[in-house]
């Protein structure tokens, strides 16, 4: 009923990945998968662990790996089929190089073709945690363009506050994601999967939701009020 409800709030033609991380915010992350995956267009966690548990127990729905560390998983992550959000240039170049022993479990989130390895790249506008800096993203489309095995089939960011009253901070951020897109385009890169609304986000900001959001909480009850 929650995804309905996110559905008829954001209407046709917007994805949605729905926030399993914490062990799906404590209510059983498989258990939840199971039932969002046939409603939903993927899945999204913090940490590869989340995301193999959900591989292994036979989730085979798109899943994105938000979380900023990946050791040495690679690998594994390739391999699952999960797909990664990147943060900088040198996670890129270690997702590039890693070798992989068979072709992926399922295709990941945003693939065209299920051969090149669907890679999102996460832009900092403003959050000041983790992201390539507007600043930085020319270079690492330029790395990224030296993987023939990688596509950047996503471009994301995440708003420090949009379920503030102030809107302005939010709004700069969507401004600062528009030209990264810009960016993008002018490198030859016209990603298929551009996401950056939270649940607050996606009932405040209508222009947010972009191609695809990432509500979490709404899809456990905790509606946002637009305030």
């Amino acid at each position: 009923r929650n995804v309905a409800r996110v559905r008829a709030i954001v209407g046709p033609g917007v994805g949605l990945f729905g926030v399993v991380k914490a062990d799906a915010y404590g209510y059983g992350a498989v258990k939840v998968a199971g039932a969002l995956a046939p409603l939903v267009d993927g899945l999204a966690v913090s940490l590869v662990e989340e995301g193999l548990e959900l591989g292994g127990a036979g989730v085979t729905c798109p899943i994105l790996v938000l979380g900023a560390y990946y050791g040495h998983t690679q690998s594994e992550v390739r391999e699952e089929g999960l797909t990664p959000v990147v943060y900088d240039i040198g996670e890129l170049q270690r997702f590039g190089s890693t070798p992989h022993r068979r072709k992926p479990r399922h295709a990941g989130a945003g693939t065209r073709d299920g051969h090149r390895w669907p890679v999102h790249v996460k832009i900092d506008t403003g959050m000041n945690r983790l992201g390539v800096l507007p600043k930085q993203l020319p270079a690492f489309l330029e790395m990224a363009a030296r993987f023939p095995d990688i596509e950047l089939t996503g471009m994301a960011t995440h708003f420090a506050s949009a379920d503030m009253k102030d809107a302005e901070s939010t709004r700069e951020q969507m401004t600062r994601f528009r030209q990264a897109l810009r960016v993008a385009s002018a490198h030859g890169i016209a990603p298929k999967v551009i996401h950056a609304a939270n649940s607050a986000a996606m009932v405040r900001f209508p222009e947010a939701r972009f191609g695809a959001i990432r509500p979490g909480l709404a899809l456990y009850g905790a509606m946002p009020p637009k305030l």
